[in-house]
């Protein structure tokens, strides 16, 4: 992986996979414990997306071009998408963490 984004890499494919696990979750409406299986399968994921969350913000403030296409490239490889599809997923993840770390900024400052 890309060391200039490596934390946000894998971040961005472990809000992808928790995406997909909840589509999967919510596609008979309900929540059950049968859909704990589907929960379990994101574990594998959290020491990569979470060790390192301290390295995000410089991440995502100097991210420029050639790395938000190397993300996109990442997400198409991993989940198996078309290059739009990829892009527009991409950039919504990123606007939602950016909104994070704004909002859990502000909490550091009361």
């Amino acid at each position: 992986m890309k060391e200039d984004v490596k934390e946000l890499g894998e971040l961005v494919i472990f809000v992808g996979k928790a995406g997909s696990v909840i589509n999967a979750i919510m596609a008979d409406g309900k929540v059950g414990i049968t859909d704990l299986p589907k929960l379990f399968g994101l574990v594998p994921y959290f020491p990569s997306a979470f060790t390192g969350m301290e390295k995000i913000p410089a991440e995502l403030s100097d991210l420029d071009a050639q790395e938000a296409l190397y993300l996109v490239d990442l997400f198409i490889s991993e989940f198996k998408l078309s290059s739009k599809e990829s892009e527009d997923k991409i950039n919504e993840i990123l606007k939602g963490l950016i909104e994070l770390y704004k909002f859990f900024g502000g909490l550091k400052g009361l």
